[in-house]
């Protein structure tokens, strides 16, 4: 398995994971007592593993990021008990951006450091 295969498996999985937190009841969702790391370092790891999952895809990479942080967000309007603020999209974005901004920084290091195979130009 590829490296690229591995990550956009884990993408997808990343995702599931948090859409599963932003719609359980609090009490599931996994705590670490810092709210704002929480949410940037999740969708850091989402962007990330988007970007590098889809190397040849960046723009797909960075909707679904964006989706996945507006759309959940927006999501717990209809979850009784649960509130959507700007401020937790904003930083889910934030994270998101960081995440596949690493990937882009990883992508074009991996490509510069890649030496031709013989036989190829």
């Amino acid at each position: 398995m590829t490296v690229n295969r591995f990550a956009a498996i884990l993408a997808w999985l990343i995702l599931a994971a948090i859409a599963f937190s932003t719609f359980s009841p609090i009490q599931l969702r996994p705590q670490t007592g810092h709210v704002v790391l929480e949410r940037v370092f999740a969708f850091a790891a989402l962007g990330a593993a988007f970007g590098i999952g889809y190397p040849r895809r960046l723009t797909l990479a960075a909707g679904v990021t964006v989706l996945a942080a507006i759309g959940l967000e927006a999501g717990q309007l209809l979850i009784p008990g649960r509130h959507a603020r700007l401020i937790d999209a904003g930083e889910k974005l934030a994270g998101g951006l960081i995440g596949l901004a690493i990937a882009a920084a990883a992508l074009a290091l991996a490509a510069r450091f890649r030496t031709p195979l013989e036989g190829r130009p």
